[in-house]
């Protein structure tokens, strides 16, 4: 399901024609979740989502290996993928207040 199902900018366009998107901020929006086809935009380095309603993150996104800044806080996250290790230029990931947010097991 499209979590945008109102903008039909998402809907006409689709994740994968927005190549050279660089920067992505959707903070405060009550977001349930971030589309898995956001991975295909290989030219992120910037994804703000922090004080939405994100439980889970989609494996997927690990594939946006030029990501420096992930900000994820304030949300109701589970856990973290850990194909998050793939994104070896991320230097700033934000998870503060989301309660149920785990360790992965040692």
């Amino acid at each position: 399901p499209n979590p945008w199902p109102h903008d039909p900018a998402c809907q006409l366009l689709g994740w994968s024609r927005l190549t050279a998107l660089r920067e992505l901020v959707v903070e405060g929006n009550a977001l349930r979740e971030l589309p898995a086809s956001l991975g295909e935009c290989r030219a992120l380095e910037l994804v703000w989502a922090g004080d939405n309603q994100l439980q889970d993150i989609d494996p997927a996104l690990a594939a946006l290996t030029r990501l420096r800044s992930l900000r994820l806080d304030k949300n109701e996250l589970r856990r973290l993928p850990l194909q998050f290790a793939r994104c070896r230029l991320l230097e700033d990931l934000g998870l503060a207040s989301n309660p149920e947010l785990n360790e992965p097991p040692a």
